[in-house]
């Protein structure tokens, strides 16, 4: 499974044996993962500079390849003692699994290969996760949302935007929903705080989650101005990122609106990112 924030600088977060094994001795997460940083850095934004503290994400991120029980059990001390890495990469592991038992290949995407060769690579790789997926059920809990809040609590900046956006791994089925909604005001809050707490930091991705969010209203009330001052701030990054979302929205606003929208676009970016 892979996480994409932007379309190029694929660092990979790849386990390679003969790493692993050495970083195993260390207690280095970010070598268990193939990762080129020291322990306990941030290796979840790449900043760009030019734009003062204003930055984006541009990483993949793939969960550690091998059996699951085995990453989990190289990761979990790690993960135990605060490593927020390390929480995110069991999170990646048991959610690529997850998603491999339980929904099966897309057909769709294999439709979207060019020949013959390309679809037997891919179902290749997905008989391998499978294959790496067998010893899932022993180590499925506690499941992949606590192992994604444990590295958001612990600061994984990559770990809170996607918090935001796994609510199944957080709170789970409709019925677990239903079950518990108190869960789901818990996560709402969490979700908003994670999100503020990333752009507070000048990450232009999470300028426009917050964006996205008070448009959909799903985790806040929807509030159109507000979602396009966080676009508007996105946009003093790199205006392509959000042209289409302003020419929406401001369909919705009155001219006055927009204005005033602008004005606290611009507070907000001058607050985080100036």
């Amino acid at each position: 499974m892979c996480l994409s924030w932007r379309r190029s600088d694929r660092d990979r977060f790849e386990i390679d044996k003969a790493k692993s094994e050495a970083a195993h001795a260390t207690g280095d997460a970010a070598a268990l993962a193939g990762a080129s940083a020291s322990p306990g850095a941030d290796t979840n934004a790449t900043r760009r500079t030019g734009v003062g503290r204003a930055y984006v994400n541009n990483r993949s991120y793939f969960a550690p390849e091998g059996d699951a029980e085995d990453v989990v059990a190289r990761l979990r001390p790690l993960a135990e003692a605060g490593d927020a890495q390390a929480s995110f990469l069991i999170y990646m592991k048991l959610l690529e699994c997850k998603r491999a038992l339980e929904e099966g290949l897309d057909q769709a995407e294999l439709r979207m290969y060019a020949d013959a060769q390309e679809v037997k690579a891919r179902l290749d790789k997905e008989a391998r996760k499978l294959r790496d997926c067998e010893s899932y059920p022993e180590v499925k809990e506690p499941g992949a949302g606590y192992w994604l809040e444990r590295a958001a609590d612990g600061g994984s900046l990559v770990a809170q935007l996607m918090y935001g956006i796994d609510s199944a791994s957080v709170v789970g089925t409709r019925t677990d929903m239903l079950r518990s909604p108190e869960n789901i005001i818990r996560y709402k809050r969490k979700a908003i705080v994670y999100m503020e707490r990333a752009a507070a930091t000048g990450n232009v991705d999470a300028l426009m989650s917050l964006g996205q969010t008070y448009e959909n209203g799903v985790l806040v009330p929807e509030d159109s101005m507000r979602a396009y001052s966080y676009f508007y701030a996105a946009g003093m990054f790199n205006p392509a990122f959000t042209r289409n979302f302003l020419e929406r929205l401001g369909g919705k606003l009155t001219r006055e609106q927009v204005e005033l929208a602008k004005q606290r676009g611009t507070g907000i970016f001058n607050d985080c990112c100036k």
